[in-house]
């Protein structure tokens, strides 16, 4: 059960850390903020979301599964 537990953790943190290592890259190559760059920036942070609610909910139902 820990096992999972920090499976999840790690999951919701390297996902987190990918997108907005993916965001600062991308603003970063540039340096301007033309609408293609604010497209990407919004796109990414849109699946960074996701990504990190699934992770939230992965992690809850764990613990939900331990408590009952």
């Amino acid at each position: 059960m820990k096992l999972s537990i920090g499976i999840s953790i790690i999951f919701v943190v390297a996902t987190t850390l990918l997108a907005y290592g993916a965001m600062l890259l991308m603003l970063g190559v540039n340096g301007d903020l033309s609408p293609l760059n604010v497209k990407a920036f919004l796109l990414v942070s849109v699946a960074a979301l996701i990504m990190f609610l699934f992770g939230a909910l992965l992690i809850s139902l764990v613990f939900l599964d331990q408590i009952l």
